[in-house]
Order: structure tokens, then C-alpha cells, then sequence
């Protein structure tokens, strides 16, 4: 039974701990079965995030700056028992965020959206290169539809199908980059924002994602349904 502590993770933090032994520690940690909240809260917060010792600290940062500086201001109190409660209710408020936004938001099964593309008309010679591209794309072949869609000239569509590319194979903020630049006159805009919405939540980007959802659901289009019953999903 590992005998790890919330306060053994938050001092290897610290500028000059042994390199080495903090990853000791984080190995623990990744494969900790608990119901520690703070332990937890930061097991997932390395789950979303990856090993960015310095991201980790940084988000304890401001708090433990404030304390630090009472700690200093103040010889006859001793605020480390404050600290390290404020730092507690930060990564608890971090693990409810992980565990019942995304918790909530990973589920997203019921509410994909599968764009099934284009008509190939392999008969129009003036348009070879898309037809080929769309071809591969209904094939299931998103790598290779991406690189073939990326050779063609820009136009709202291209981008659009770029963007679906990505997000089928999981690229979701390249897939965004494709999706901010499709223009709001495309036929696809409507579908588009329906992809945007998803890649942020999937990001967790919960605000635009719902404010994406809230502007389909204003106006009559095919996504209006469908992003209206996410956003019952998500609690709004």
C-alpha cells in the first residue's frame, strides 16, 4: 500500500529537489489507486496535462505566494498549516473539475457528428484532385484525405474537410485552426461550429463551447437538434 502524501508531491516541486526523485514520485502517483482528493486531483491534472513540473507549480503559484508573504509578515503565527489547506482546496477544486466536467464531457458517443462528405463524380475531369481527396476521406482514410485536401487551393470547403480530417484522427487544436478559419457565409459554417463546439469540449473549453451550441440553437438549421441536445448533456 503506498504511503504517498499530497505533501510529498508538492515539495518535489520545489527548485532543487532531486530530479530523479521526483519522477520516483510521479510514477507513484500515476499509478496511485485512491480516493485522496488532493492526491487525485493532482493524478489528473498530469493525466490532461503530461509531466510540466513548472505548469504544476504554476498553478499553486498565486496561492502560495500570498501565503508565503503572511508567513513572512508574521513571526508569532505559523501559516504552514494554512498554506497547505489553501493549496487543498485548489487541487480539490481542480479534482471537481476533472472528475465531473470531463466526467460529464468525455461521454460524447450520442453526440458526435459524422460528416459523410461530398458526391465523387469521377466523371468531372476539372476536379481530379478533389475527387480523389473526398474518395479517400469517405474511405475512412483521414491522413491521407488530409494530405491531399492540404495540396489544394484554399477555399472555405477545403478548410472545412481539413478540419474534419483532423479531428477524426484526434489533432484537435490543428483541427481548430482549420475550423476558425471557414468563413460564417459557408455552407458548412452551421456543421463547422457543431465540430468547434466538440473539439472544445473535448479541450476543455467549456464557455465557448457552449456559447458555439447556444448560437445553433437560435436559428433553424440541421445542427440546431443535435446542439441543443448537448447542451442539455452538459447541464445547460
Amino acid at each position: 500500500m503506498s504511503n504517498l502524501k499530497f505533501n510529498d508531491i508538492l515539495e518535489s516541486l520545489a527548485d532543487g529537489f532531486d530530479p530523479n526523485a521526483r519522477e520516483l514520485l510521479f510514477d507513484e502517483l500515476e499509478q496511485l489507486e485512491t480516493n485522496n482528493t488532493a492526491l487525485l486531483g493532482i493524478k489528473l491534472f498530469v493525466e490532461k496535462n503530461g509531466r510540466d513540473y513548472e505548469k504544476i507549480k504554476r498553478t499553486f503559484k498565486s496561492f502560495s505566494d500570498v501565503l508565503e508573504s503572511k508567513e513572512k509578515a508574521s513571526k508569532k503565527v505559523n501559516f504552514t498549516w494554512i498554506k497547505y489547506a489553501a493549496i487543498f482546496v485548489v487541487v480539490s477544486a481542480i479534482s471537481f473539475y476533472f472528475l465531473f466536467w470531463n466526467k460529464q464531457s468525455d461521454d460524447l458517443t450520442a453526440y458526435e457528428y459524422h460528416e459523410i462528405g461530398l458526391p465523387v463524380l469521377m466523371s468531372n475531369s476539372n476536379n481530379v484532385a478533389f475527387n480523389n481527396a473526398m474518395s479517400k476521406y469517405k474511405m475512412g482514410e483521414f491522413k491521407a484525405a488530409f494530405t491531399e485536401f492540404n495540396a489544394l487551393p484554399i477555399t472555405d470547403t477545403i478548410t472545412y474537410f481539413k478540419g474534419v480530417c483532423l479531428y477524426e484522427l484526434g489533432n484537435l487544436n490543428e483541427a481548430m485552426d482549420e475550423f476558425n478559419n471557414v468563413s460564417d457565409t459557408s455552407v458548412f459554417y452551421m456543421k463547422n461550429l457543431y465540430f468547434m463546439s466538440l473539439c472544445n469540449i473535448k479541450l476543455n473549453n467549456k464557455v465557448d463551447a457552449v456559447n458555439s451550441l447556444k448560437l445553433l440553437t437560435l436559428i433553424d438549421n440541421e445542427m440546431k437538434v443535435k446542439a441543443t441536445e448537448l447542451l442539455r448533456h452538459l447541464g445547460e
